[in-house]
């Protein structure tokens, strides 16, 4: 599938809040505790894959953290490297590239 020029890419390092929980059953347990129903664990490792939470559960997760002080605001879930440009198809290097000592 071709991607779409207007896909826009995660803002926050949604792994790194997941992580600060634990396992994906700890985060069941702590969203069971609030009151909600929890996702499965298979749909919290797909959180963890695409480094992506839905909005719903995302709020009430990025408030757990800051309550339990994982993590002082929501500014200190900003990526840490920013997303690479992308590279013209004429400029893009070869995948496999011969080793220096293979010439000698």
């Amino acid at each position: 599938m071709k991607k779409n020029a207007n896909t826009t890419f995660p803002v926050w390092d949604c792994i790194r809040l997941l992580n600060n929980f634990g396992p994906s059953w700890r985060i069941q347990e702590l969203i069971a505790q609030q009151g909600f129903k929890p996702p499965p664990i298979k749909t919290i490792n797909g959180w963890r894959q695409r480094n992506s939470i839905p909005v719903k559960w995302g709020f009430l997760l990025m408030s757990l953290a800051i309550k339990g002080g994982m993590i002082e605001n929501i500014d200190a879930l900003a990526r840490r490297t920013p997303r690479q440009k992308p590279v013209k198809i004429g400029e893009r290097r070869r995948a496999n590239l011969k080793p220096e000592w293979a010439d000698l």
